[in-house]
């Protein structure tokens, strides 16, 4: 039979305290009592005295103890009590300024729904637009305080600048994006309406060596601003013009060859003009997109010469909002495309592109010397092509 757990433990803190007490009283008492019978015969008290004296000195000794223990718990509740008050500031501490910040940012959110509201009655912005604002508040509310300072600092740096990019646009001023941009023109292509009307010198597209060897349409970025344009075209009606200016000399016609048909393989509409053969009547050349003849996005670069046989470095993107030089844009492309000199490019019915001259000279020139660099506009995978 197993002892009881009971039985077998340990006896109470409290208990062993008390028992321990009652030992030191006893022992007080016969120390007492002892001291009291060393005393001379004829100064000794009667009996019942000694014992009544050792009996008050045990119990003055066991209440000694009592008190010392009072003292030392109250002392260690005392202390309890302090720090669960200090712990219980804090939270409380804690509790209000997260209180304070919730009803700051409560009071700001309702503050921001009156201003969007506002802002939408007074500028007429779409419920799309108000929702995607909407969206940007909410999933910056996402990153909290907790995040990493990284976190936090660069959500506010890109916040900071879409704002400034919103209100340089609002106030009709140029954008301007140091080094090559991807973002925008991918953009403004994916949310074009109308048309698309652009130019591409072969100083910027086709790099230092050529149009696939370096140049934009054989890279990740000229592959994806090639399917945006099929997007458009395809699925909004978009129409896409794109005039290819030849600027410089030494390029290889196959090269150009296979993205002019990339191109027309899209559904763009594909123009050419040789600038090497009348330098001087191309002296100021501009690489630039218009978007729905409401926005110009041009390409400023460090090779701009015709025989420049470097990479061209791309300085800045700027984004033209003026709608007068927007105009002028507009008109400079409207006189490249129908400019003496430029050809249409089409592909006839065996696949072989075709170069159809769109402008016609007055009087007839005399014929310079062909020149050996010049680009040669025959078709090299098929018959010569077809000049109408």
């Amino acid at each position: 039979m197993q002892p009881n757990p009971r039985e077998t433990s340990t006896p109470p803190t409290g208990h062993r305290r008390l028992i321990t007490k009652i030992l030191i009283s006893f022992v007080s008492f016969w120390v007492a009592f002892g001291i009291s019978e060393l005393l001379p015969d004829d100064q000794q008290p009667e009996m019942i005295w000694n014992i009544g004296a050792s009996l008050f000195v045990a119990g003055v000794v066991f209440i000694a103890q009592y008190l010392v223990e009072v003292e030392r718990r109250l002392e260690a509740l005392i202390r309890s009590f302090d720090d669960h008050q200090a712990r219980m500031l804090r939270q409380f501490s804690r509790h209000a300024t997260e209180t304070e910040r919730r009803m700051r940012e409560g009071f700001s959110k309702i503050h921001l729904a009156e201003e969007l509201f506002g802002l939408r009655e007074a500028s007429q912005l779409q419920p799309e637009e108000i929702t995607q604002i909407a969206k940007l508040v909410r999933n910056r509310t996402k990153i909290t305080s907790d995040a990493p300072r990284l976190i936090q600092d660069f959500a506010q740096a890109e916040i900071t600048r879409m704002a400034e990019y919103l209100k340089q646009m609002g106030d009709r001023s140029d954008l301007t994006y140091e080094g090559e941009d991807r973002d925008w023109l991918l953009g403004l292509t994916r949310v074009a309406r109308h048309e698309i009307q652009a130019t591409s010198l072969s100083t910027v597209d086709a790099g230092g060596r050529g149009f696939i060897d370096g140049g934009l349409w054989s890279t990740d970025f000229g592959q994806r601003y090639l399917d945006a344009q099929r997007h458009a075209i395809r699925t909004r009606g978009v129409r896409v013009q794109r005039i290819f200016i030849l600027d410089r000399k030494g390029l290889d016609p196959r090269e150009l060859h296979h993205v002019l048909r990339m191109h027309l393989g899209i559904g763009v509409e594909v123009r050419i003009l040789d600038a090497t053969i009348a330098p001087a009547a191309h002296a100021r050349l501009h690489d630039f997109v218009l978007f729905d003849r409401m926005l110009s996005y041009q390409t400023t670069t460090t090779a701009s010469n015709m025989d420049s046989r470097l990479n061209p470095i791309v300085v800045n993107i700027t984004l033209v909002t003026d709608p007068e030089r927007v105009e002028r844009r507009s008109n400079e492309f409207a006189d490249l495309w129908s400019a003496e000199g430029v050809q249409a490019v089409s592909v006839d019915e065996r696949n072989n592109l075709v170069f159809r001259p769109v402008a016609t000279a007055t009087t007839a020139p005399v014929p310079d010397a062909p020149d050996p660099s010049a680009p040669d506009m025959t078709d090299p995978t098929g018959p010569e092509a077809v000049a109408g």
